[in-house]
Parts: C-alpha cells; sequence; structure tokens
C-alpha cells in the first residue's frame, strides 16, 4: 500500500493476456487487494498508461492499477467508479469485465 488507502496493482500479470482477460484479472485482483486490508469497496485512481482517461476501457494488458479502498460507511457505493469487492470475490463481475 502506498497509503493506508491507496494500492498500486502490479500489471505484471497481465502481460501476455488480451484486453478482456486483462480487466477482469485486475479486477479481481483488486478485490481480493480490498478485502485483504480489510476494506469492502474500490476505485480506480491511477493507471500507468496515464493518457488514457482512467477507467476499465482504458485498461491495457501490463499497465498499472491504482485503486483507493474505502470501508462500509466510507463511501456511497452507489457513486459511480466504485466497485464491491465483495460481489467480485463471490464471483460477480460486472459486463465490462466480461
Amino acid at each position: 500500500m502506498l497509503t493506508d488507502h491507496v494500492i498500486v496493482i502490479s500489471g505484471r500479470i497481465t502481460a501476455s493476456e488480451d484486453r478482456s482477460d486483462t480487466t477482469r484479472k485486475m479486477l479481481v485482483v483488486a478485490a481480493r487487494m480490498t478485502l485483504n486490508h480489510g476494506f469492502r469497496y474500490f476505485a480506480i485512481v491511477g493507471l500507468s498508461n496515464a493518457s488514457n482517461p482512467v477507467g476499465m476501457s482504458s485498461l491495457q494488458p501490463g499497465s498499472d492499477m491504482t485503486i483507493r479502498v474505502y470501508r462500509e460507511g466510507e463511501i456511497n457505493p452507489r457513486n459511480p467508479g466504485i466497485w464491491d469487492a465483495e460481489n467480485i470475490g463471490a464471483g460477480t463481475l460486472p459486463d465490462v469485465a466480461r
């Protein structure tokens, strides 16, 4: 973790993947790291391919991803761009990750 609420996830694990597998893997890893650190939700706040806007559509294989994590009650989970790590951990991936 960079700070108590910011985590950088290495894109090395997706360097040889296609774009859809990259998205799926990075969301699963982000969810696992969020839960492992005692948080429930995360938002993607940065990608190493920073020339593109932040979002899953701009995630390239091999790109690092920076997330900000939140506990229950720290953020409205219905806000745009907030991911529920428990749902992802349970196998419920949103359409953007398929």
